[in-house]
């Protein structure tokens, strides 16, 4: 005889009702990348919106129990929990603009969880990444004439050796500069940062930089002195796709590789550079 079916697939129903259509709109804008158009009140009203949806949605996930819900949902609560309790300096544009940004991503998150356990949300369109690794590994490897390398280092553990230029260039990014602008060291907490900020692809090479892979030619206008850009005839250690476990000393994805062909806009990787200057040569708060 079958086990009676459990009730713990929908919350109990003292939960509030989330406006779910409301929500997908503020999630899809906060997300769009405009930074340097959206006014700070725009981000302010926006980021209380999100704040509120966030405070009645997280009761409809923690209504599961923390096993049923999965590592990547628990982290993302923990997360939402931090963020609705986290209040930002209202004259930090660039502060706020992550923060909002944030907001957003974890509401996305848990969004896609409580639409398979609840009946209290409409279901809600958010967009998926696509994780074909095959076709990133293939991307990767068409930076040089000989993609079988590429592929026989991967498979042995060891990082391939790309050529910039091609498929990608990349801006090494000083370790300081980085912690500076996401004030923190952590890797989960730089990471995110780099989510928010940049929207691409990132390696970390521990202890000294990060790589951010922006588009080819980038070198042709990069203007940031605090950045120096790999292009034509320039080399990087590249690791397998998959690898994005941070290690103390070998290279790995801070961010990894969502599609291929899906880079970081470089003016954004100058902006995050410029943000964590500014925050080493200003006063302590």
């Amino acid at each position: 005889m079958k086990p009676p079916q459990s009730a713990r697939s929908s919350p109990p129903h003292n939960l509030s009702p989330i406006d779910a259509h409301a929500l997908a709109i503020d999630v899809d804008a906060a997300l769009a990348p405009h930074q340097d158009a959206l006014p700070a009140e725009a981000v302010a009203a926006r980021t209380e919106r999100l704040r509120g949806q966030l405070e009645l949605l997280m009761p409809h996930v923690e209504s599961t129990p923390p096993d049923a819900r999965g590592l990547i949902v628990n982290r993302a609560l923990r997360d939402a929990r931090e963020l609705v309790a986290r209040g930002v300096t209202a004259d930090d544009r660039f502060a706020a603009w992550v923060h909002m940004r944030a907001l957003a991503r974890v509401t996305a998150l848990l969004c896609g969880h409580s639409r398979k356990r609840s009946t209290h949300t409409e279901e809600l369109t958010l967009p998926a990444p696509s994780r074909a690794e095959g076709a990133i590994s293939r991307w990767l490897a068409s930076s040089i004439d000989t993609p079988d390398i590429a592929f026989e280092d991967w498979q042995s553990g060891r990082p391939a050796v790309l050529r910039t230029g091609r498929a990608f260039d990349a801006v090494r990014m000083p370790q300081t500069l980085v912690h500076a602008a996401a004030r923190s060291t952590v890797p989960d907490v730089v990471s995110g940062v780099f989510m928010e900020c940049l929207n691409g692809p990132v390696i970390c090479q521990p202890g000294q930089w990060y790589y951010a892979l922006v588009p080819s030619w980038t070198t042709e206008t990069w203007r940031s002195p605090w950045g120096i850009v790999r292009g034509r005839g320039g080399w990087l250690g590249v690791p397998r796709p998959d690898r994005t476990e941070p290690t103390p000393i070998g290279v790995y994805w801070s961010v990894p590789v969502e599609q291929a062909g899906k880079l970081c806009p470089a003016a954004a990787v100058a902006e995050l550079l410029r943000a964590g200057h500014a925050r080493c040569e200003g006063p302590e708060e």
